[in-house]
């Protein structure tokens, strides 16, 4: 559960200048294209992920405030994965509501708008997860039948966040590891 209001803020501002920022970029061993490590087997035996307090901050941070693609305003293929900040009295980030973050929730498990045959989040299967494809810039490489979203855009897209592979930024292999171990977890909405 959600305690600290300050705590979060810096959580989310971090992710977001983590995603944002390309001189932050190292690269990351042991993946196809995108520099991800997409070996899921090897994430058995990880921590307990929790959703709230491990997977929203990447998603919320480097999703839904960095440029703003998949916040409530305008969702990139109708998914919605954060909001920009809303400052509360103190100056510092509000956390998102519950109900905010349960629909998150939800709207993850739906299957993709762009590969409609493959869900966001697949339970259990990193490996069928689209979300995971497209943070690990592999969703061109496995043969979805994809819509493009945008005219000016094929196959399946670009890699999450664009124009920077999530894993050839700093941290990014360890971020994709604790969004991918809460999928080999079930997925969990905790």
């Amino acid at each position: 559960m959600i305690k600290s209001t300050g705590m979060i803020g810096l959580v989310l501002a971090a992710g977001a200048l983590t995603a944002c920022n390309s001189e932050a970029d190292a690269p990351a061993d042991g993946g196809p294209s995108g520099g991800c490590n997409v070996d899921y087997a090897r994430l058995t035996s990880h921590r307990k992920v929790a959703f709230r307090a491990d997977v929203m901050p990447i998603l919320n941070g480097s999703c839904g405030l960095s440029g703003s693609c998949h916040d409530s305003k305008g969702p990139e293929a109708g998914l919605v994965l954060g909001d920009p900040c809303q400052r509360n009295d103190a100056g510092t980030c509000a956390p998102l509501s519950e109900a905010a973050i349960g629909a998150i929730y939800a709207n993850l498990l739906e299957a993709s708008r762009t590969a409609p045959a493959v869900k966001r989040v697949a339970p259990m299967k990193p490996a069928e997860s689209f979300v995971l494809d497209k943070m690990a810039d592999v969703q061109n490489t496995k043969g979805y039948a994809c819509t493009p979203q945008e005219p000016t855009v094929e196959g399946c897209g670009t890699e999450m966040p664009p124009n920077d592979t999530l894993c050839l930024q700093a941290e990014g292999q360890e971020r994709f590891d604790i969004v991918a171990a809460w999928v080999l977890q079930g997925a969990p909405n905790d």
